[in-house]
């Protein structure tokens, strides 16, 4: 267990940890990852569907309304700027 020597965390409180914890050997950048390290893609993540909470679906139903009133707020805007676009639609 580490003391801190104040109410704030210092460089001298950081230090000792960081000696102790530090890896031995440091990995360089021209050094390769073996094959076996990398994911594949072949779907063998495990994914699991949970109920949303209110909170979320109340975030994510803001989101679609947002997304939905800035188009038509575009199209709006454009068919201002230029009338006869409305006309040559219809």
């Amino acid at each position: 267990m580490y003391r801190i020597s104040s109410g704030r965390i210092t460089k001298d409180d950081v230090q000792p940890y960081v000696q102790q914890h530090r890896p031995l050997e440091q990995p360089t950048a021209h050094q390769a990852i073996p094959p076996a390290a990398i994911p594949s893609s072949t779907g063998t993540r495990r994914e699991e569907r949970q109920q949303m909470s209110r909170r979320r679906r109340t975030i994510a139903r803001h989101l679609v309304d947002s997304r939905e009133s800035v188009q038509f707020l575009a199209r709006v805007k454009e068919l201002i700027e230029d009338p006869e676009a409305l006309l040559l639609e219809g």
